[in-house]
């Protein structure tokens, strides 16, 4: 019997080389970069077989292995307000936002702090959500109301059976055996 070894081509593997290669197993992008064959894998392909997709995550190049400085790129400083951009690992941050604006860039006034009267009522906290619409605020109700601004009262049955039905999701199941005493043994009988 005599031994050999196939020497495969580029997109091929196996003893006999009769089976393609997926580029993208095991993923070779980093930081949650996006692979893809290249457009011109085949069996005939020299490297790359792949290409990474590094949009969206703050990396770029072949693998998405280099950070993007996002305080010094081509759109400039993302930062308003006279907030400080700080790069970070495949982000950014907006430092020493003075205290009456708000957002990932400090793009907006705070609205909590923007109105004369309270947002939030019945004891209700405003807390900013700059970066979410369509209110850009969240308020923090008392255990007795609800709504986006505290107003609408909790229906006191309705939380009691809330709080019931969520007690019950948290309990352990129970067996659905019960006790037989007779007068000689103790079994278990099994109800399904």
């Amino acid at each position: 019997m005599q031994s050999y070894r196939c020497v495969c081509p580029a997109g091929f593997t196996g003893r006999h080389c009769d089976s393609e290669v997926d580029p993208c197993d095991p993923d070779p992008c980093l930081h949650g970069g996006r692979c893809r064959p290249a457009p011109s894998f085949s069996s005939d392909a020299a490297p790359p077989l792949f290409e990474c997709s590094c949009e969206g995550t703050g990396y770029e190049g072949e693998r998405c292995e280099a950070n993007v400085d996002e305080c010094n790129g081509d759109g400039g400083d993302p930062c308003l307000n006279g907030a400080r951009c700080v790069d970070t690992d495949g982000d950014y941050e907006c430092s020493m936002c003075p205290p009456s604006f708000c957002g990932k860039n400090c793009q907006m006034e705070d609205p909590c702090q923007r109105q004369q009267q309270g947002i939030c009522m019945n004891g209700g906290t405003c807390a900013p959500d700059c970066d979410q619409e369509p209110y850009f605020y969240r308020c923090l109700c008392t255990e007795q109301w609800t709504g986006v601004n505290c107003t609408a009262k909790v229906d006191r049955w309705f939380r009691k059976t809330l709080q019931t039905d969520i007690s019950k999701k948290r309990k352990p199941q129970q067996s659905n055996s019960f006790p037989v005493t007779s007068t000689t043994t103790t079994t278990s009988l099994k109800v399904k």
